[in-house]
């Protein structure tokens, strides 16, 4: 009987704490570092053709060496880099004016 009992009140105690979220097992709260503010990431658009080349460049380099799965690698990373100044661009032109001026 007194292992039922203890049983049932550590299951009570389990229960409580996922329903109300406090208690021996709760989870630590929420650091405030996580909703600091963030710079804002500014696209250098010839930097980063100069790295689309120069990733494209060490692919290249790679195939010849016989290294083909490095080579997909980093022209997978030159193809995001690419695809990312292409939105930066795209982002860039859409960009709409402020009502006031």
């Amino acid at each position: 009987m007194r292992r039922i009992l203890t049983t049932f009140t550590m299951s009570t105690l389990v229960a409580g704490t996922v329903l109300l979220g406090t208690g021996a097992f709760s989870a630590p709260s929420v650091s405030s570092e996580r909703f600091a503010p963030v710079a804002q990431k500014t696209c250098d658009i010839p930097q980063m053709r100069a790295e689309i080349r120069d990733g494209r460049n060490r692919a290249a380099a790679l195939e010849r060496l016989g290294a083909y799965g490095d080579a997909k690698k980093a022209r997978a990373q030159a193809d995001a880099t690419e695809r990312l100044m292409n939105a930066c661009i795209a982002s860039d032109e859409n960009l709409s004016k402020p009502r006031w001026k």
